[in-house]
């Protein structure tokens, strides 16, 4: 096995992508089964399924990023007597935010006003359709609030991207710095000159970036100041300008600065400060968490025992206590229970092979859904 062209080819990194493919050998195993359940409910041939991914691979350089690899996801649609099976569409374009234009037509339902995507029914059909020939991109800030902005537009050649945040000093904060990947770029910078210049390129990037998808699909040669491809740029640039004006982009006014540091420095001051006052109304608005589980384990050979001592309060009723075996800090299996009271639930883990020697923790909250939890308590596995 070896790592994918824009990360670099190193134990560490192999190792990271192992784990990342035994999660990607669960999803098939998963859907296999939902697919095998849908057939024995009889319901296989008037279901419509549609399988996708949010994101690239959870490494630097692909997920929380605009490049080629952080957004060419798989796509893969199911209509019985519709899609002809085996079928692969590489002519045409979509995005996510045609789903739900899609989705309506397939059910029938009016599309919502304001839509900014547009349905690929007839692509599924087999037709052809105009205006496929691009995808724009954005992206925002991360879990933590860091705003660090980008916009892009694609096509099957070209990928421009916009980076206002980038000015030599401001780091991009992304959920991918937490890999093993990254963490291994940065031992490494000091004295292999390739990884520590695209560390540096990583952490610090440029304000335009142009590639040839065609040609170097793993993003690894900027374009931008080529004097052969500066037709191409003022294309790419023009129409990610028309995309900003059509969606009212808060960041057009960054973009047509974007040769004025000041200007760029000004609207990023601004949506952080906004970020930072979002996140902190928010602090302030959130009830106290209440203390209504604890968190014990032990470890028996391929086995992890987890112990969940919870007192509840009897006005929370029954609630449901979600409880994640994590390796490397990646999830492994998640376990949800209900319960009521005072009392101690028994959570068995298996520890697969590819797990005995990582570092292991459990998560677990309580609550319908994460963003609205009661309480979530974080354990190391000793």
């Amino acid at each position: 096995m070896t790592a994918p062209g824009f990360l670099f080819n190193d134990p560490a990194v192999r190792e990271e992508l192992a784990l990342y493919y035994t999660s990607v050998r669960r999803a098939d195993d998963a859907v296999g089964s939902i697919l095998d359940a849908l057939d024995a409910s009889g319901k296989s041939d008037n279901t419509i399924v549609v399988f996708l991914s949010d994101h690239g691979m959870p490494l630097p350089y692909a997920k929380t990023q605009l490049y080629h690899h952080s957004t060419h996801t798989p796509l893969m649609v199911r209509w019985p007597g519709v899609v002809e099976p085996g079928t692969v569409d590489d002519a045409h374009m979509v995005s996510a935010i045609d789903f739900l234009s899609t989705f309506c037509e397939l059910v029938g339902a009016p599309i919502p006003d304001g839509v900014q995507g547009t349905s690929f029914v007839a692509l599924l059909k087999g037709e052809d359709e105009e205006g496929r020939d691009a995808v724009f991109k954005e992206y925002n800030e991360n879990s933590g609030g860091g705003r660090h902005p980008i916009r892009g537009v694609q096509t099957a050649q070209y990928l421009y991207l916009f980076n206002p945040w980038s000015d030599g000093e401001n780091i991009m904060k992304t959920a991918t710095t937490g890999t093993a990947t990254y963490k291994r770029m940065k031992e490494l910078a000091p004295e292999v000159k390739a990884i520590g210049e695209r560390l540096e390129f990583f952490d610090h990037r440029v304000v335009e970036e142009l590639y040839d998808v065609q040609k170097d699909p793993d993003c690894l040669n900027n374009l931008i100041d080529s004097q052969a491809h500066q037709e191409a740029l003022a294309e790419m640039q023009n129409r990610l300008h028309e995309w900003m004006k059509a969606t009212d982009d808060h960041a057009i006014e960054a973009f047509e600065g974007r040769n004025d540091p000041a200007a760029l420095k000004a609207y990023i001051d601004r949506v952080q400060a906004e970020a930072d006052e979002r996140r902190a109304n928010k602090r302030k608005a959130s009830p106290k968490q209440l203390k209504l589980i604890q968190v014990k384990s032990a470890r028996e050979g391929n086995q992890l025992n987890v112990t969940i001592t919870h007192k509840l309060p009897q006005d929370l009723g029954e609630q449901q206590v979600h409880v994640t075996l994590k390796a490397n800090n990646k999830r492994v299996e998640r376990q949800v229970l209900p319960v009521k009271k005072n009392g101690k639930l028994e959570v068995i883990f298996g520890i697969t092979p590819d797990h005995a020697t990582a570092p292991l923790s459990v998560a677990a909250f309580v609550g319908e859904e994460y963003g609205k939890h009661l309480q979530i308590v974080q354990h190391k596995v000793e």
